[in-house]
C-alpha cells in the first residue's frame, strides 16, 4: 500500500502509512524505512527522509547479528545520500563516520563517501578517494571499479570545466 501510494504520487499518505506501519511491526523497520526513504528521495523531499533515516538508525534493527548490521549499513547509506542531497555535506559526512562504526571496510559506503566529495564539488578530495578506491579493489570487484572509474572522469571533466569558466 505504502509503496502504492508512494507511486501515485500520493507521498502524505504513503508516509502515513509507512510511520503507522514502523510502529506496529518493530521487526520490520529498517526494511519500511527503507523503502519509505527511498520513496521520499526520488519525490525530493529530503529532510522528511533524513527524519526517517535518523530514527531508524538509531533504533535497534531486526533482525540482530550480521544481517541486521547490513541493514543499518544500508540505512545509513541512504540517509548519506538524502543529507548530500539536501545541502547538509558535514552532516552527510558525519553519517558516513557513523556508518564506519559497523563496517569501515565496505567498499560501497566508501564510494558514498567520495561521492559526497564529488557533489560538494570538492573536486580534489573525490578523485583521491576514487582512484584509491580503484586501486584497492581492482583484483577482485572490477563492476565496482568500473563504476569508480566512471566517477572519475566525471570529476576530471567537472573540475576542467571549472577551471575554464
Amino acid at each position: 500500500v505504502g509503496r502504492l501510494a508512494g507511486r501515485t504520487q500520493k507521498m502524505d499518505a504513503a508516509v502515513e502509512f509507512y510511520m503507522k506501519a514502523m510502529e506496529k511491526r518493530r521487526e520490520l523497520q529498517g526494511q519500511l524505512a527503507d523503502e519509505l526513504a527511498k520513496q521520499l528521495v526520488v519525490a525530493k523531499r529530503y529532510q522528511q527522509a533524513i527524519d526517517v533515516l535518523k530514527k531508524a538508525v538509531s533504533e535497534p534493527v531486526f533482525p540482530g547479528g550480521a544481517d541486521g548490521e547490513r541493514v543499518k549499513l544500508e540505512l545509513y547509506i541512504w540517509l548519506v545520500r538524502a543529507q548530500e542531497l539536501a545541502g547538509k555535506t558535514h552532516d552527510s559526512l558525519a553519517s558516513i563516520h557513523e556508518a564506519e562504526k559497523i563496517d569501515s571496510d565496505d567498499p560501497e559506503l566508501h564510494y558514498w563517501e567520495a561521492w559526497v566529495y564529488s557533489h560538494s564539488h570538492q573536486w580534489n578530495e573525490a578523485i583521491k578517494r576514487y582512484e584509491e578506491l580503484s586501486k584497492k579493489y581492482a583484483v577482485n570487484h572490477k563492476g565496482f571499479v568500473r563504476q569508480c572509474q566512471f566517477s572519475l572522469s566525471n570529476c576530471y571533466v567537472q573540475q576542467d570545466r571549472k577551471s575554464v569558466v
